[in-house]
This record gives structure tokens, C-alpha cells and sequence, in this order.
């Protein structure tokens, strides 16, 4: 790695340190997301402050492919890659994802990309169309109901919304896509949850943090009756960005489909950010203007 290559930097810096078992509790830093993962800046800035950089950051050798392609290693195409992973799919299966956000695009996308049989999203019936300008619509699937669209039920659920889930009357319900996801999957079938799941108590930055409780309902005799799977939890992208980074130099995966709107600067952060609360924007990119040597930076 030298002054000027073309980088991309993942969420999760490398620690720097080897844990030589599992912990009882798996500790991590993230970029800007607060004290409680560490204490580094967020990366949507002029620069970024890499710890370990060494290991931390990826050379992008193929000069060929545009940044919005890559950008999105950082983070959240490693993370629906794993959705599908700790779902146990395999090719051919069915596979139905709670979330028509930017995340459950990209899972439904990838999951047609991995020789998903079907590939359907679903959101609840009256919150408005996310993505608006969607280019490559057969890459997302069918929308609907789930248990109209596979009567029979669906092998992979994956969770891409986590507990800022609303219910079919679009109301605040936490338990909701969890409860949906062990009614509609098949037997045997496996359900993974990659939407976050973390309460947090009040602070400065979550200053609403008690209004999410660190517990739900569950229905473990349906569960248990049909013998499911689950898994989920943060996702190392580090470990993914080497399977991911071949498709992208190839030109078979193309993530950027999502990105709806291109900013230069982040003058209009605010604005972005108000976009995509109101679901009037599905993903903002952001890029700096070229100041010294390399390409503007992207931003996610």
C-alpha cells in the first residue's frame, strides 16, 4: 500500500490484536457510531483516520470499474452476502427479505445472484415506494406478501430492517418481522436476522434510546415445531471483501443500482439525511471534489 492507490475502507477497522478463543462478548469499533463501539470519527469527511491501516484498508487495482461500484464493500454488500450465508441458503432456494430499503435491494439482488430460485422483498402494505428510480427492476424481485407469493412458504428469510420495524398498520413493533419471518418460512427452512437488534440507553446521541426494548416476543413453539434455524449479528465486511472484490472487477455484480441521488460535497447532508428519513430517497452518495492526488471519495 503506498500514497495514492485507490482504497476502500471497511466499517469495522482491523483491532490490531489476534483473540486467540471466541469472548463471551465480541467487543469491536466502528466508525462513527459512538462510545459504546469504540471512539472513532464517522467517515463522512474530507479524511479518515484508518487505525492498522495495513489491514484495515483494500487496494482497488481495477482502475476500470467507477468508485460507486466498490463503495459499497465498505459495508453493507459484505453484510447482505452474509444474510445469506447464516441463512444456510444454498442455490435454488427460495428467498423472501423483510426490508425494501437500500440493504433489502441489495439482498434480494444478491440472492438472484447466488441462484436464488425466487427472490422476493417485502414492506409493510401502504409505507411508500422506497426506490423510485430503479434501473434494473428484475434485480429486486417480487413484492408482496409473503405468504401470498410463496403459499408453500419460503426456504431463506433474511431480516434487513431490524427493531425500527413497523407492523402492517404502520406502527412501531419490534417483534413484528421476526413473528412474520417463522410464520412464512418453510419447514427446516432458516431465518437470518442482519437488521440491528441493539437497545441502547439514553444519551447524547440516542437520546430516545429506552423507547427500543432490548427484548421481544418470540414464538418458539412454531419455531421449534418447524424445526428452523436462526442466526444473525454484525458482520465482519473484512472477511467478505475478498470473495466480494472478484464479481466487482468482472463486472457481474453491480451494486450501485440503489444509489438514487449523487451529491458533490456535504453541504447538503441535512437535506440528504431528512430525504431519506422521509423515504423520498433510497441511498445518497456523497463525493468530495478532487483536491490532491486520486479519485473524489465516496461516501456511504
Amino acid at each position: 500500500m503506498k500514497v495514492g492507490d485507490r482504497v476502500i475502507i471497511p466499517a469495522f477497522p482491523d483491532k490490531g490484536a489476534v483473540e486467540a478463543e471466541p469472548p463471551l462478548i465480541e467487543s469491536f469499533a466502528v466508525f462513527g457510531v459512538g462510545k459504546d463501539f469504540g471512539t472513532l470519527g464517522g467517515c463522512q469527511a474530507e479524511y479518515v483516520r484508518a487505525p492498522f491501516a495495513d489491514k484495515s484498508l483494500f487496494v482497488i487495482e481495477n482502475d476500470k470499474i467507477g468508485d460507486n461500484e466498490f463503495l459499497f464493500l465498505t459495508d453493507i454488500f459484505p453484510t447482505v452476502w452474509a444474510a445469506l450465508e447464516s441463512s444456510g441458503f444454498q442455490p435454488g432456494d427460495d428467498v423472501t427479505v423483510f426490508g425494501a430499503g437500500p440493504v433489502g435491494l441489495l439482498c434480494a439482488y444478491s440472492a438472484i445472484l447466488r441462484g436464488a430460485a425466487t427472490s422476493n422483498r417485502h414492506r409493510p402494505t401502504g409505507e411508500g415506494q422506497v426506490h423510485r428510480r430503479h434501473p434494473h427492476q428484475s434485480y429486486e424481485g417480487q413484492a408482496g406478501r409473503p405468504d401470498q407469493l410463496n403459499p408453500n412458504g419460503t426456504t431463506r428469510v433474511c431480516d434487513c430492517v431490524g427493531y425500527e420495524c413497523v407492523n402492517e398498520k404502520l406502527k412501531p413493533d419490534q417483534s413484528f418481522v421476526i413473528n412474520r419471518a417463522v410464520q412464512v418460512v418453510s419447514t427446516r427452512g432458516g431465518i437470518s436476522i442482519i437488521g440491528v437488534y441493539f437497545a441502547e440507553p439514553n444519551s447524547k446521541g440516542t437520546s430516545r434510546g429506552t423507547t427500543l426494548s432490548p427484548n421481544i416476543t418470540f414464538p418458539i413453539t412454531r419455531w421449534w415445531e418447524k424445526s428452523l434455524t436462526m442466526a444473525g449479528g454484525p458482520v465482519d465486511t473484512k472477511l467478505f471483501i475478498p470473495i466480494l472484490m472478484q464479481p466487482l472487477k468482472t463486472g457481474r455484480a453491480k451494486p450501485s443500482f440503489i444509489i438514487s441521488v449523487e451529491l458533490e460535497g456535504i453541504e447538503d447532508a441535512n437535506e440528504a439525511y431528512r430525504l431519506f428519513d422521509k423515504k423520498l430517497e433510497t441511498k445518497i452518495v456523497s463525493k468530495f471534489p478532487l483536491r490532491a492526488r486520486g479519485p473524489p471519495c465516496g461516501l456511504i
